[in-house]
């Protein structure tokens, strides 16, 4: 569980003031297609919260889902900026997660190593860019298919 933490290096106040986007507007079914190399149903699920966040289902025909979910809220974007700022601290005892850092599409991600973020082959990407912080979890897909998603919805921020 991360703890609040102060930090210098926190979100910019032009990363704080997002507007709402619609996750599935981010990444069509025709842009999910082209990234994840082959057929896609979806986006299905498309709903966005007043929690300050979006989400969208995608299913790659025979070979795996993406869950997108997209937030612009404050605490959010704060808690992802500690997290991966190395300020974070953490309850006693508690091991911190291990993440993987890579570019997609110029901008920093963090693959999560450890803890696994769910059951079987699940695998989650998070990313930071102009206050919204994109996170997809996959189920069956590589992590070059999942990176190329993420850099379309990059791309449209």
């Amino acid at each position: 569980m991360v703890l609040s933490a102060c930090s210098s290096s926190g979100a910019s106040s032009v990363e704080r003031s997002a507007s709402p986007k619609s996750a599935c507007s981010l990444l069509t079914g025709q842009d999910a297609t082209k990234a994840l190399g082959g057929p896609v149903q979806g986006p299905s699920e498309c709903s966005t919260s007043p929690g300050n966040q979006s989400g969208g289902l995608y299913f790659l025909s025979g070979q795996g889902t993406l869950l997108v979910h997209v937030s612009w809220d404050k605490r959010t974007v704060t808690a992802f900026t500690v997290t991966h700022s190395g300020h974070a601290k953490y309850l006693g005892g508690t091991v911190p997660p291990q993440y993987a850092k890579v570019t997609v599409a110029g901008v920093s991600a963090y693959w999560q190593l450890s803890p696994a973020p769910g059951p079987g082959n699940t695998q989650s990407v998070s990313s930071l860019k102009r206050g919204y912080v994109v996170t997809f979890t996959s189920m069956g897909l590589s992590h070059s298919e999942v990176d190329q998603a993420l850099a379309v919805t990059l791309d449209h921020l």
